[in-house]
């Protein structure tokens, strides 16, 4: 089973997600954070099973959906390294630096 590794764009990311949903309801940022984690948890088993990311056309660096949000990770036989987490409706950079 490949380790789990936030960036820390990732860990921001997600932090920034339970402010803004916690102004409406703290008890649904906490929830969503939880499934954007578990989510992440269970591509370890299948690390290649997310869609390659369409703007960056790597066959490392895979995507998942998890409610509105979009993981986007990067996986080796080693670790998945979670790179960023974004609302599907944000334009994602079109490539990527490695953090």
């Amino acid at each position: 089973m490949n380790r789990i590794e936030w960036s820390q764009l990732a860990r921001q990311d997600l932090l920034e997600i339970h402010a803004y949903i916690a102004r409406d309801s703290p008890q649904y940022a906490l929830r969503t954070v939880k499934k954007i984690k578990a989510a992440v948890e269970g591509v370890q088993l299948f690390p290649l099973s997310g869609a390659i990311v369409p703007e960056w056309d790597r066959g490392d660096v895979r995507e998942i959906f998890v409610g509105n949000y979009r993981v986007i990770y990067q996986a080796d036989e080693e670790a998945i390294r979670v790179l960023t987490v974004i609302h599907s409706a944000r334009r994602l950079p079109k490539s990527h630096n490695g953090e």
